[in-house]
């Protein structure tokens, strides 16, 4: 399922991933197995018809079972890329450029009183420090932007 401007929504990405975890493990009987789920269970959601979601619940309990660190099942890691996602030190592009764009949203919650040139410094902070998170993680790991956005900002906000 995509969005309407042609991106995959989190249902899909779930599901992709998860399928990706349970090819890894040996199928989705493996997988279930891990899980501690009846076949059938895990079919729902990923089998070729699936009839239910990946709730957050479920997928923190996948990525677990695949020894994936919380988020990686949220996050979009390209058709046909490994799970390493590259060689070392490589970026994965769209984790980074997810990130900014949740670091954006971010700002715009917190309200924050910046002038543009302050509101873009602190973006451009946001992304060399979600540059160098994602490449010390082989450029898998999702960052969370409030986090990284409390590391950064001065201390009077």
């Amino acid at each position: 399922m995509y969005t309407a401007k042609g991106r995959m929504d989190i249902k899909t990405i779930r599901r992709e991933n998860a399928r990706r975890i349970a090819k890894k493990l040996g199928g989705q009987a493996a997988l279930a197995r891990a899980l501690e789920l009846p076949d059938s269970g895990v079919s729902q959601v990923i089998g070729k018809s699936p009839r239910r979601n990946i709730g957050d619940s479920l997928a923190r309990r996948i990525e677990d079972a695949g020894g994936y660190h919380h988020g990686w099942l949220d996050a979009y890691h390209g058709h046909g890329q490994t799970e390493a996602a590259g060689a070392p030190g490589d970026v994965n592009i769209d984790l980074l450029v997810d990130a900014l764009i949740r670091s954006q949203k971010e700002m715009k919650l917190l309200s924050l009183n910046l002038s543009e040139e302050e509101r873009m410094e602190l973006l451009a902070k946001t992304a060399a420090a979600v540059y160098a998170y994602t490449e010390s993680t082989g450029g898998t790991a999702l960052v969370d932007p409030s986090f990284a956005l409390r590391l950064l900002l001065p201390r009077d906000s």
